[in-house]
């Protein structure tokens, strides 16, 4: 059976998206920006794309910086009524780290012992994340290019075809067919387009 990147996740799936680029900006001025793109209509059900409100917040912290943020919870206005937390784009859902420090630490790991990785993460972490994440990267990359073929732009074989995992999704990255706003990391970028998917699936 093919790997499902959501593999573990709980079947309430979070909404990610670009709200802002660092834990201060969210601090700062996240709730400011995620009403003013459920007003504007950039951000709407993924259900069945009916409005949205905020609907309560639940604090949430990342580890190696020990910073904390308040995360909304947004709910469908529509008949749908689903919930889902909404995460930006530097968060990776389901980890207590953020997935700048995620992608980094996997990155490291192309050459150096996982005792040798610069992290915060302990090493039974950083397996953990080899395990996991390097996996559902192969199976996004798959995904990505069903969207990018939905959104009639097909990636290039012979450039995305002539690497693995990681290169490989920055290779087709580069190919998108428009270019999205994101926090600077990847693997927040690749979950950006993940979202287009139906159901969507994040790394």
């Amino acid at each position: 059976m093919p790997t499902r990147i959501t593999d573990g996740y709980p079947n309430n799936m979070p909404i990610i998206a670009h709200i802002c680029d660092s834990v201060k900006e969210y601090q700062e001025s996240g709730e400011q920006i995620i009403r003013a793109l459920i007003a504007t209509g950039d951000l709407i059900c993924q259900e069945c794309l009916g409005a949205l409100r905020i609907q309560s917040w639940y604090q949430r912290g990342l580890k190696e910086s020990s910073e904390t943020m308040s995360i909304a919870i947004i709910r469908c206005r529509q008949k749908c009524s689903k919930g889902n937390a909404l995460l930006p784009d530097f968060i990776c859902p389901g980890k207590q780290y953020g997935i700048k420090e995620i992608e980094n630490t996997i990155l490291q790991a192309k050459e150096k012992r996982v005792s040798e990785i610069d992290t915060v993460a302990s090493e039974a972490t950083v397996y953990r994340w080899l395990a996991q994440i390097v996996p559902r990267i192969t199976a996004a990359v798959s995904m990505i290019k069903a969207v990018f073929v939905g959104m009639g732009a097909a990636a290039s074989e012979i450039k995305v075809g002539i690497s693995e995992g990681f290169t490989e999704m920055e290779s087709l990255l580069d190919e998108a067919p428009k270019r999205l706003r994101h926090s600077g990391s990847t693997l927040g970028l690749a979950n950006l387009w993940l979202r287009l998917r139906s159901p969507p699936e994040y790394i």
